[in-house]
Protein backbone atom coordinates (compact mmCIF):
# COMPACT_ATOMS: atom_id res chain seq x y z
CA UNK A 1 0.00 0.00 0.00
CA UNK A 2 1.62 3.39 -1.12
CA UNK A 3 1.14 6.04 1.54
CA UNK A 4 0.13 9.71 -0.23
CA UNK A 5 1.54 13.01 1.09
CA UNK A 6 -1.02 15.64 2.21
CA UNK A 7 -0.60 17.31 -0.96
CA UNK A 8 -1.59 14.36 -3.57
CA UNK A 9 -4.53 13.87 -1.28
CA UNK A 10 -5.18 17.37 -1.30
CA UNK A 11 -4.76 17.40 -5.27
CA UNK A 12 -6.91 14.08 -5.24
CA UNK A 13 -9.57 15.45 -3.32
CA UNK A 14 -9.81 18.97 -5.27
CA UNK A 15 -9.70 16.92 -8.69
CA UNK A 16 -13.18 15.29 -7.48
CA UNK A 17 -14.78 18.82 -6.48
CA UNK A 18 -13.59 20.38 -9.77
CA UNK A 19 -15.05 17.67 -11.46
CA UNK A 20 -18.53 17.95 -9.06
CA UNK A 21 -18.54 21.56 -9.91
CA UNK A 22 -18.05 21.25 -13.91
CA UNK A 23 -20.61 18.95 -14.00
CA UNK A 24 -23.45 20.83 -11.99
CA UNK A 25 -22.36 23.87 -14.22
CA UNK A 26 -22.76 21.55 -16.97
CA UNK A 27 -26.66 20.41 -15.54
CA UNK A 28 -27.65 24.30 -14.66
CA UNK A 29 -26.35 26.04 -18.03
CA UNK A 30 -28.25 22.87 -19.93
CA UNK A 31 -31.27 23.39 -17.81
CA UNK A 32 -31.51 27.37 -17.77
CA UNK A 33 -30.84 27.56 -22.04
CA UNK A 34 -33.61 25.45 -22.31
CA UNK A 35 -36.07 26.77 -19.79
CA UNK A 36 -35.14 29.72 -21.93
CA UNK A 37 -35.98 28.18 -25.13
CA UNK A 38 -39.51 27.51 -23.64
CA UNK A 39 -40.56 30.27 -22.29
CA UNK A 40 -39.52 32.48 -25.23
CA UNK A 41 -41.55 29.87 -27.04
CA UNK A 42 -44.80 30.38 -24.80
CA UNK A 43 -44.38 33.59 -24.72
CA UNK A 44 -44.47 33.73 -28.13
CA UNK A 45 -47.93 32.06 -28.29
CA UNK A 46 -49.54 33.81 -25.49
CA UNK A 47 -48.14 37.13 -27.13
CA UNK A 48 -49.90 36.00 -30.17
CA UNK A 49 -52.98 34.63 -29.03
CA UNK A 50 -53.56 37.82 -27.07
CA UNK A 51 -52.23 40.27 -29.78
CA UNK A 52 -49.54 41.75 -28.08
CA UNK A 53 -46.47 42.69 -29.09
CA UNK A 54 -44.52 39.70 -30.21
CA UNK A 55 -40.97 40.58 -28.77
CA UNK A 56 -42.12 42.19 -25.82
CA UNK A 57 -43.59 38.35 -24.52
CA UNK A 58 -40.97 36.46 -25.87
CA UNK A 59 -38.28 38.50 -24.14
CA UNK A 60 -40.85 38.30 -20.83
CA UNK A 61 -40.90 34.75 -21.51
CA UNK A 62 -37.39 33.71 -22.12
CA UNK A 63 -36.05 35.85 -18.73
CA UNK A 64 -39.29 34.30 -16.48
CA UNK A 65 -38.31 31.07 -18.20
CA UNK A 66 -34.94 31.17 -17.84
CA UNK A 67 -35.12 32.26 -14.41
CA UNK A 68 -37.92 29.66 -13.20
CA UNK A 69 -35.85 26.79 -14.62
CA UNK A 70 -32.63 28.01 -12.91
CA UNK A 71 -34.30 28.45 -9.63
CA UNK A 72 -35.55 24.16 -9.94
CA UNK A 73 -32.53 23.18 -11.08
CA UNK A 74 -30.37 24.85 -8.05
CA UNK A 75 -33.24 22.59 -5.72
CA UNK A 76 -32.35 19.86 -7.48
CA UNK A 77 -28.40 19.84 -7.19
CA UNK A 78 -28.58 20.72 -3.68
CA UNK A 79 -30.58 17.95 -2.77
Amino acid sequence: MEIKSPKEMVEEVTNLTDSKKKSAFKIRTQSTVNGAFWGGALGLMFSHYKQHNKYIGTLIGVVSGALVSNMLTVRKINN
